[in-house]
Order: C-alpha cells, then structure tokens, then sequence
C-alpha cells in the first residue's frame, strides 16, 4: 500500500512539473488549444471510417424495420385468405379479388399519386383465377367520384350492363372491372386501416343471365367479416 501511495504521488509530482514546464515554453492555453487541434485532427483523418460505420448503422436498422414489415405482410396475407373465403362462400359469389392501395410516384407538385394492385384472387371451383399483372399500378385518379363514395363506408353495387345508373355515376369502373376479368355484376366494398382505408374488397358474379340484382346481408358483412380483417391489420402494427 505504501509503494502504491509513493509511486502515486511521484507521478502526480512529474505530472504538476510537465505542466508548470509546459506553461514556462508555450502557455497552458496554447497547449489547449493544441490538443484539440490534435483531436479534430485525428478525428478528420478517420471521418470516412466514422461515416462509413454510421451508414452502415442506419442500413441495418432500415433492413430491419423492413424485414419486420415484410414478415407482417406475410402473416396478414395468410391469415386473410381464409377470411375471403369464407366470405364468397357466405354470399354465393363466384368470385373475391382483394385490393390495396399504395403511393410510390408524385407529381411535380410533390402531391402523391395513389394506386391500387390486386393482391388476392379467391374464386370457387371452375372459376379462373385472375393473375396480379391484370390490375398493377392503376391511378385511382380516373374513378374519383367511384373512390371518394366507396371510402365512405358505402357498398357500391352494379348489377350489370344494363345497371345504367351505377355506369353513369361511377364512369369507367364497370369497364375496367369487366373487361379485365370478364365479371358482370360486381359489389364493391371499402376495407378500413386504423388510420386510412387499406384498400377494397370486389365480390364478382360471372354470369349475368338472370335479371335479379345483387342481394346478401350487407350488414353481415359490415358487423363480421370487414372486421376481422382490419383486426389481424392492426395486429401488425402494434
């Protein structure tokens, strides 16, 4: 213990002698100075590796959010398909197609477009399904009135060629929907998110020989199937 308190103070001695010497040649303050002049010095040298590291940081945890995200995505997904099943089958539809939204492009305002791609594709037996490429990256911009009435919780229903009044009202979504996948009669309901709509839901009929509009329970689907599907979104983001 005694040779540690005498090597202790020898030290703190030669420390007190360099720094009284190193005030007699140049100045306490301009030593400062010196130093960190030293440490910016020594910093600037390795700024590409410090900055290399960072990026590197960031990159990792973004990969990570994402990899989370895509993960979700995967369980949602295959978590809905039973759910629109189930659903076709309850109202006696030959066919569901589900859809979501999605910006990737703005104008040179800097106003985002919105799209919607076709995710899902539940037919019943015979029907074919149809493939995603069909409906990718369409501007909702072309059916305003269609999108702006559905995302008010509406059920918006066409009952065909002849259903005139749905043609007028909502121009372009009838041609869109059955030139592409050669449906007839088709109801159309909207799929809430916790903050937004996510997207929406179509219910296709193939055959349009019968003049009977289209009848289910609306409220059936409102109250059970809409949601269980925006509860297992939701679970997502939690």
């Amino acid at each position: 213990m005694e040779l540690f308190l005498h090597s202790l103070t020898t030290a703190l001695v030669s420390l007190k002698n360099f720094i009284l010497e190193l005030d007699e040649k140049v100045g306490i303050r301009r030593a400062i100075l010196w130093l960190i002049m030293i440490i910016l010095f020594i910093g600037i040298i390795n700024i590409r590796s410090v900055t290399k590291g960072v990026i590197e940081f960031v990159n990792a945890i973004c990969e990570d959010i994402h990899n989370e995200k895509m993960h979700w995505q995967e369980v949602y997904m295959t978590e809905l398909t039973p759910i629109l099943s189930e659903l076709r089958a309850t109202v006696g539809a030959d066919r569901i197609l589900y859809f979501e939204y999605h910006n990737s492009e703005e104008n040179l305002e800097g106003m985002p477009f919105k799209f919607f791609d076709l995710m899902k594709c539940i037919p019943r037996y015979g029907i074919p399904e149809i493939p995603g490429r069909y409906y990718q990256n369409v501007n909702t911009s072309m059916y305003t009135e269609f999108f702006s009435k559905l995302q008010d919780g509406e059920v918006l229903n066409c009952n065909g060629a002849r259903d005139v009044d749905f043609r007028r009202k909502y121009r372009g979504i009838y041609e869109l929907v059955s030139e592409t996948d050669k449906s007839r009669k088709q109801s159309f309901i909207s799929v809430p998110g916790v903050r937004r709509p996510i997207g929406f839901i179509v219910i296709e009929w193939t055959n349009d020989s019968t003049e009977k509009a289209i009848v289910y329970d609306e409220d059936l689907i409102h109250n059970t199937f809409i949601p269980r599907i925006t509860a297992i979104s939701s679970a997502g983001k939690k």
